[in-house]
């Protein structure tokens, strides 16, 4: 599994940017609704699609964060669980 993190490593700097950014989101599709009609319906629709179980476009886009934020939590408990011999 380390391998693995390692050769990917260089992946988890787009989070950074992402990061940086997204707490923007919240202002950047407000905007869009009050500019775009098209949008602000496309949003609402989707909002209640059963498929979606009430989450919203901002839920999705803050699931990039959270994961990141798991990977420690996974990795000490691999660990912990797994024998050093192994």
């Amino acid at each position: 599994i380390g391998d693995i993190f390692l050769r990917e490593a260089n992946m988890f700097k787009l989070y950074t940017a992402y990061c940086a950014n997204n707490r923007h989101v919240p202002v950047v599709i407000k905007n869009l609704q009050a500019q775009n009609e098209e949008f602000k319906t496309f949003i609402q629709t989707q909002n209640t699609k059963p498929l979606f179980k009430g989450k919203t476009l901002e839920d999705f886009l803050i699931q990039p964060l959270q994961r990141r934020c798991r990977y420690p939590l996974l990795l000490e408990n691999l660990l912990a669980n797994t024998p050093e011999t192994h």
